[in-house]
């Protein structure tokens, strides 16, 4: 048994099931936009020297700004089936790790397909990820999202502890190995200097501002999307014209309920 041939036999047993859900594929990962707000995405994880593996997804909202290149690590992935309790043991130098790839599958679309299909937008992710996997309020996710909603008021309480408490840590590490770098004290302003400006716009109910940040943060997480998981060429081409290498999943509300 090696990695290759567990890989292998993921892209054999998942893949023709995916691409039916309007999923692609780079490498070991599976993963589409729905509705051009929320990225989802589907790999496995082999546990370090032990003879287990678990399938493991991700979903995103797009306005987060997040950056994508992590993913191909597979271990970057975040959530996991492990709070289902469901980890596949295979033996080494046998192909008995292939029997549970079928049973894999059949958990994805009993448990994790009718999730994904729930988190379509911005509502459907607060509604059903933070039940789910309890993301720490201060989060990126969070915080945007509730942005988007425009729910101000939860999105700069969900950001001011973090805040406070970063300026804190940056004014206790002055004067050590963290200021010696000027990118790393550049970007930390940067990012206090971004809040405080949109703090205020949201304070001041300042909707231009606040939909061309938005807006801004949801192309940078898509380019950084396209950039993963296509190629050199796509992703060029999509700079210089803005047309997407690929089709966006579209599901509506009656097709959830």
């Amino acid at each position: 048994m090696s990695e290759k041939d567990l890989k292998n036999s993921f892209i054999k047993t998942f893949e023709e099931t995916m691409k039916e859900k309007g999923f692609m594929r780079k490498s070991n990962i599976f993963h589409r936009i729905v509705n051009g707000k929320i990225s989802q995405l589907v790999s496995y994880y082999k546990f370090y020297q032990a003879p287990i593996f678990t399938i493991q997804f991700s979903i995103r909202p797009l306005c987060a700004g997040l950056e994508y290149s992590t993913f191909m690590d597979a271990s970057r992935i975040s959530e996991t089936f492990g709070v289902f309790d469901w980890e596949w043991e295979y033996e080494y130098q046998t192909d008995g790790f292939r029997q549970h790839m079928p049973m894999a599958l059949e958990v994805t679309k009993e448990h994790l397909f009718p999730l994904f299909d729930l988190v379509i937008d911005y509502k459907g992710y607060l509604e059903n990820m933070l039940l789910f996997d309890k993301l720490p309020i201060f989060s990126s996710q969070v915080y945007m999202t509730n942005m988007a909603l425009g729910n101000y008021e939860l999105s700069k309480e969900s950001r001011e502890d973090f805040m406070e408490g970063a300026i804190k840590t940056n004014q206790k590490n002055w004067g050590t190995d963290h200021h010696i770098i000027p990118e790393r004290q550049a970007e930390f302003e940067k990012l206090c200097e971004e809040y405080y400006q949109i703090k205020k716009a949201m304070d001041n109910n300042d909707r231009e501002t606040i939909e061309q940040y938005i807006h801004e943060q949801e192309q940078k997480s898509l380019k950084s999307y396209i950039k993963a998981f296509t190629t050199p060429k796509k992703y060029e081409d999509f700079l210089e014209t803005g047309n997407l290498p690929f089709e966006f999943v579209y599901i509506s509300d009656s097709e959830v309920k």
